[in-house]
Parts: structure tokens; sequence; C-alpha cells
């Protein structure tokens, strides 16, 4: 089944470990090939609707950021910071600066507990100031920033997970260009860089069996959430999981999956 529902972390992998040999274990009691087949088409159907559940959440998380920057970049007030910008001036020269200033706070104060800071960069000037007071020099390198890419669409965007090198957490940074109006010309981009603790906190609250897993990834395969801290920040492709999962992963095909994970055989894997 290929997937109909484009999920902001798309991919979100729940599996209950049953050996495939089909003899399942609960409280001493072995049960049979036959009763086992059963249980497998159980879990499946339990993993299918609990991936689910938690992939609606984490969509819903992220996307109250997404709807927030959109809002963000199309107020007057940020284009009309942007566009005051001339020469070699500093942003916090702007006679807007002091309102844009007022509604980067906001921005953060809004969600403290998961947005680190909020901020608003300009492409002429290449500097971008920020909600806790600190503004990059002039000639900053913006171009390469992955949020650069939100200027090549109307919609916001989400960058992959990073580590912050003040606070060491990793983040993520939903953000949306500034376009002027009637020309269409971007002007820069509005941001905030959100720390992913509450992801934890939301998929560790999907519970499975004893022996279960739940990974959450980024489109690229970035692991985002694992029971294993060792295992985030690391791809799908590096994880010693089988191919027929890369590959289900890789072509965006949902299903439940027989599968080997650290060389040991299981069933059942869900995917949506």
């Amino acid at each position: 089944m290929k997937k109909t529902k484009t999920q902001i972390f798309t991919k979100m992998l729940l599996g209950i470990s049953i050996p495939v040999v089909l003899t399942f274990i609960v409280s001493g009691v072995i049960i049979s090939n036959r009763v086992g087949e059963s249980m497998k088409a159980q879990a499946a159907k339990t993993l299918d609707a609990t991936s689910l559940a938690a992939a609606n959440q984490v969509d819903s998380f992220l996307s109250y950021y997404l709807a927030e920057m959109k809002s963000a970049a199309a107020s007057q007030q940020a284009e009309e910071f942007l566009a005051s910008s001339k020469g070699n001036m500093k942003l916090t020269d702007s006679e807007y600066y002091p309102g844009m200033k007022t509604t980067l706070d906001k921005i953060q104060a809004t969600d403290k507990d998961n947005i680190l800071a909020s901020w608003i960069a300009d492409i002429d000037l290449s500097q971008a100031t920020m909600s806790d007071g600190y503004t990059t020099e002039p000639g900053w390198d913006i171009l390469t920033r992955p949020w650069f890419r939100a200027t090549q669409t109307d919609q916001p965007i989400l960058t992959e997970p990073y580590v912050d090198t003040n606070t060491g957490q990793i983040v993520i940074t939903a953000a949306c260009a500034v376009y002027e109006s009637g020309t269409g010309k971007p002007l820069g981009v509005v941001g905030i860089d959100i720390q992913l603790s509450q992801l934890s906190t939301i998929m560790s609250s999907y519970k499975t069996e004893a022996s279960g897993s739940l990974i959450l990834t980024t489109d690229s395969g970035l692991i985002v959430y694992h029971k294993n801290p060792d295992m985030i920040q690391k791809n799908i492709s590096e994880i010693d999981i089988s191919q027929n999962v890369k590959e289900a992963f890789a072509s965006q095909t949902a299903g439940s999956f027989d599968y080997t994970m650290d060389k040991v055989e299981y069933s059942t894997l869900s995917m949506v």
C-alpha cells in the first residue's frame, strides 16, 4: 500500500518483537503456530493504529509552529522591517526594529518550553536578529543556512534536526520567507528554533509490548526518536535493520513487515 498521507515526519516505525518462528510466550504460556498467526495479524492491526496515532500527534505538534511562521511572514511589520534595510546598516538601526523585536519576544514567549529563539534574517544585508537580542554582523553567511530554502516556496518549511551549539540539544528550525508585496521578491526569512525534547515525550507516551520499539525519522531517514539514545541522529540506512525495511522506507511504502534488527528476526513492524 502506497502512502496517501504526507506527514511532517513521514516515517513511523513501530515494531513488536514476535519471533518469526511464531512461538509467542505470554506469562509462561507457549502459543501454537496457528494461534501465533492470529496474534501476528492482531499485532499488525494494533501497530498500524498506534503508529498512525503517534504520527498524527507529531504532525499536530509541528504544524502549530509552521502556522505561526506563516502568519509572521505574512505580516506587514515583517515586510516593512526588511524593506527598510539599506546599504551597510545594521538591522538594529532600522526604525522598525523596536516593534519587530517586541514581536520576536512575543513569539518566543508563546512556548518558552520548546522555542529556544525566534528570529528574522535579511537577505540584502546578510544579517539576522534574534529574540535573545543577538544580531549577527553584516556579511553573515545566510545563503548556505538550511532554512534559506524557505525562499524557494511560499509555504513554511522545517529543517533537518541538528545539534544546537549553545545548548547541546537537538533542535529543528521552522521558517517561512517574507516576500515584497507586488514584486514577489524574497526579502528575508522569519524562523523559530524548536527543541525536540517534547517529541520524545510524545513518542514515549505510546506503549508497546515489553519487546516493542518505536522509531521516528525525518524524510531523509535521520532518526529523531529511538528508545536507545545512541541511535538518535543516525540514519536508518546505517542501523542494523533488514534491507526490506530500508527499501520500503526509501520507496515510501507503508505496511507491515517481518524484519531483522540487530541480527534477530522479528515480526511485526508497521510503517506509516
